[in-house]
């Protein structure tokens, strides 16, 4: 439970308009459209990691961003969005739960499966005071986000972007960090309508891993405070 003080002080336009999204979906399951099914999402500990582990993570890639620099970036960069040929990246590899406390101090993280008929369909984890990532203490990096291929366009991915605006603020943090890649345009446009605004585009990023060094890191983040 969320600490009436704390609910107090949150984005009360971010959150709302999240709200919003979610009920006008709940009521317009009926005619096809996107419909909203009961959810439980428990925090987890390591002994939960396997669990997190099986929820698939991939995207299917039909475009991507490609990075246009006017007057060689003096002008602004302008992101277009081309068709590629379709594939299907897995990042479950790259995030895998039962790893991270290898790499890092996760000994105040949060780690989430969200469940239906009490079976895992999706998650989050969000990363708290890892120094090793981020040096100031009211910004948080949502580490990753994932929604089981079947279950997607329910509105699960927003809900589980409203419970851990609200897990956020009850750390005191203020800002969200969410690394997305441009191949990842899926991602970009919920996060954008999660209320996120692109801060940062970031080329050859990936230089140290082959699969990726040809991609671009671009950030996002979140606002609690708006």
């Amino acid at each position: 439970m969320i600490p009436a003080g704390i609910l107090m002080q949150e984005s009360r336009q971010g959150i709302s308009q999240v709200k919003r999204m979610l009920e006008r979906r709940r009521y317009r399951g009926a005619r096809g459209y996107w419909k909203i099914h009961m959810i439980r999402i428990k925090e987890i500990s390591s002994c939960d990691f396997s669990e997190y582990d099986k929820i698939p993570m991939l995207v299917h890639i039909r475009t991507e961003y490609r990075a246009e620099k006017i007057a060689n970036g003096l002008g602004g960069i302008l992101l277009k969005e081309v068709e590629v040929p379709y594939r299907i990246k897995n990042l479950g590899k790259f995030c895998i739960a039962s790893k991270l406390q290898e790499e890092f101090d996760i000994s105040k993280w949060s780690f989430n499966i969200a469940y239906k008929d009490n079976n895992p369909v999706a998650g989050y984890i969000l990363a708290l005071q890892e120094p090793k990532l981020i040096h100031q203490k009211d910004i948080a990096i949502l580490w990753d986000l994932r929604v089981k291929d079947d279950e997607r366009q329910q509105g699960i991915g927003a809900e589980l972007v409203l419970e851990l605006r609200k897990k956020a603020l009850s750390f005191g943090i203020n800002q969200i960090r969410i690394e997305c890649q441009n191949n990842n345009v899926i991602a970009c446009k919920f996060y954008e309508k999660m209320g996120a605004e692109l801060i940062s585009i970031r080329e050859n990023a990936y230089w140290y891993e082959k699969e990726c060094e040809e991609k671009i890191e671009l950030m996002w983040n979140i606002d609690l405070n708006k």
